[in-house]
């Protein structure tokens, strides 16, 4: 979702900025006006203030002025849609991503950490590093790292034969809800 509004941003953004480019250049030239007056008077255009104190006094210029509000505006309107279109979809994802991280907490704290042992008892190097994965109040971040580098080297191997399908599906069950 985010690619696309990303896409569609580039698209209007490059869409406006040849456009106050060419409007720029046409104004220069066909109007007279000078570089700043030129810009001024398209994003007062493009904006849709509308001051009334510039504007072009030729039928060439008015033409142009016209595809330049046609094409402009729409190009504006959609880089400022697509603006706020991203932020909310941002903040959205960050929202969703918040809940799966308590989602994930809840996981562990009331089942998972039951079938991680489950698992890890047909695990028949565990004895190996076992005793490295009892943790205590007294740990620093350097206990940690040391058994997270412990376990990235850990080759875990599972039977799937050695645990009992109906012992699993028993303690699954146990946290089915009423709603499954």
């Amino acid at each position: 979702m985010m690619k696309n509004i990303s896409v569609r941003f580039r698209i209007y953004f490059s869409i406006l900025v040849a456009v106050l480019f060419i409007g720029m250049v046409g104004l220069m030239v066909i109007e007279d006006f000078s570089p700043l007056d030129a810009f001024y008077f398209l994003i007062v255009t493009i904006a849709t203030v509308g001051y009334g104190d510039l504007h072009p006094l030729t039928p060439l210029g008015k033409m142009l002025v016209i595809v330049i509000i046609l094409a402009g505006v729409g190009c504006f309107v959609g880089v400022v849609a697509n603006t706020i279109e991203y932020m909310i979809e941002k903040r959205e994802r960050s929202q969703r991503i918040e809940k799966l991280n308590m989602i994930i907490g809840v996981f562990y704290s009331e089942m998972g950490t039951k079938l991680l042992k489950k698992f890890s008892s047909i695990d028949p190097g565990i004895h190996g590093i076992q005793s490295a994965l009892v943790i205590a109040n007294t740990w620093s971040d350097d206990d940690f790292l040391n058994v997270h580098a412990l376990l990235k080297e850990h080759s875990f191997r599972l039977d799937s034969r050695e645990i009992s399908l109906e012992e699993l599906h028993t303690f699954l069950s146990q946290y089915k809800g009423d709603s499954c």
